[in-house]
């Protein structure tokens, strides 16, 4: 009876808790993970970097314009004899000299490295919204996993329900039985002590079902202990093919792309490194102000302004083959980074192979199990009332209660499994993050 009467009140404390819940929705997941995920705002500002370093200046491409100033004090004692035989002799002499001037430099041909470091800028800056991308899928990856887990364990929780309902029923009839000593004590006491068991597996299994749901919390960025209900089921909408998920893999699998954008700098560092071999021209101007006083000397003050331009041209007649060493090196990188992109997407096609096999593989076991769990559902209906009237023992009566447990948890592991390969299958095919939801 202590025993009853705890576990009445646990379950009361699980209703009460359940009203006025917060009604949470896949959608509604996706949404606040993307507002608030700490992971996916990093990803988005550290995309910003990429963008903001895609500018022509950044590539050498625009002129320079400097400006400078400088002022000087000096005091000195000097003591100056000329041929004519006059001697200049001064203590504590002090004289100023101001100097402003700004310059201009501009680099018009450097071998085109300049073109091609702008066009790195931009691969870069596509490669950081392509990581950022990576991120939101992760991360959705995570949330979308999380909110199909608490669907599982509300699954098994329900499941351990109807298992608690079915023991109650069992231990009834027992009692019954036992009062009208058709049963003895001992079948009694198991069906007691198999109820008991069902009870602390339903009263574990709602500590695994907070614990999803604060793994949940976590990743939409809310307090771990904030209570709320998941409004969907696991449900598949269409059946994936391996051709259409591998079309998806090869034109938009993120790290595919990313690999590709790896290789294309690497052609561009090939046309950077040969920029040495040709000529630079530039220009150059400027204009500068310059004031000087001075107590000693010839001169008490000297006042000049002016401009300056010219052209500039410069080439690299011999540097101990040190250019061209680097052109190869950098055409040697160019065909690594070819093979690394055949690598990886061979890498990728094979683990899109291995997930549509379990995912398939799934799917044909969720067609079965259903099967088995409406068979074993009315198996125990038929096998109670067979108890009820005394044509089976105790012992059949559990062994029936626990393969109908067994089969739904069957069903409840291949629908959960299906689910997470194809959420798996939409991440390689490039089709789990939707258009709205892009950074």
């Amino acid at each position: 009876m202590k025993t009853e009467r705890l576990f009445l009140i646990f379950s009361l404390l699980l209703i009460s808790g359940a009203v006025g819940q917060e009604q949470l929705t896949l959608d509604q997941a996706i949404a606040l993970a993307m507002e608030h995920n700490f992971a996916i705002r990093v990803a988005r500002t550290e995309a910003q970097i990429g963008r903001n370093n895609y500018h022509p200046g950044n590539a050498g491409m625009l002129p320079e314009l400097a400006a400078t100033a400088s002022t000087t004090h000096s005091v000195s004692n000097s003591k100056q004899t000329y041929v004519t035989g006059n001697v200049i002799d001064r203590t504590n002499a002090v004289s100023d000299a101001k100097n402003l001037a700004i310059n201009f430099n501009w680099t018009l041909f450097d071998g085109l490295a300049m073109f091609a470091n702008l066009n790195k800028l931009r691969e870069f800056r596509d490669m950081g919204e392509l990581e950022a991308h990576r991120a939101v899928e992760t991360t959705l990856n995570e949330v979308i996993s999380a909110y199909y887990d608490i669907l599982l364990q509300k699954q098994i929780r329900q499941s351990l329900e109807e298992a608690v309902t079915i023991s109650e029923q069992r231990l009834k009839i027992s009692e019954a039985k036992h009062a009208m000593g058709s049963e003895s004590r001992f079948d009694l006491l198991n069906a007691r002590v198999d109820l008991n068991q069902d009870r602390s597996s339903l009263v574990n299994q709602e500590i695994n079902l907070n614990n999803a749901r604060t793994s949940l919390n976590e990743l939409l960025g809310r307090a771990g202990d904030l209570h709320f209900e998941v409004k969907d089921s696991i449900t598949f909408t269409r059946r994936l093919t391996l051709p259409e998920l591998r079309e998806g893999l090869l034109q938009n699998n993120t790290d595919l792309l990313w690999a590709r954008k790896n290789q294309r700098v690497a052609e561009l560092e090939v046309s950077a490194a040969r920029a040495p071999m040709l000529p630079r021209f530039g220009v150059n101007g400027g204009y500068t102000i310059a004031r000087s006083e001075s107590q000693s000397g010839l001169m008490h003050s000297n006042k000049s302004h002016g401009y300056n331009y010219g052209v500039n041209a410069s080439y690299t007649l011999f540097d101990g083959f040190t250019v061209h060493r680097n052109w190869q090196n950098a055409r040697v990188m160019e065909r690594s980074n070819e093979l690394r992109v055949l690598e990886l997407q061979n890498q990728l096609e094979a683990e899109l192979t291995r997930l549509f096999q379990h995912y398939q593989a799934n799917m044909v076991l969720i067609d079965m199990e259903q099967e088995n769990v409406e068979v074993a559902r009315e198996n125990v209906a038929i096998s109670m009332e067979k108890y009820r009237l005394g044509s089976i023992s105790a012992l059949q009566m559990r062994d029936i209660q626990v393969k109908y447990l067994n089969a739904e948890s069957r069903l409840i592991s291949a629908q959960y499994s299906a689910k997470i390969h194809e959420i798996g299958l939409l991440r390689l095919s490039g089709q789990l993050v939707r258009p709205q939801e892009k950074l």
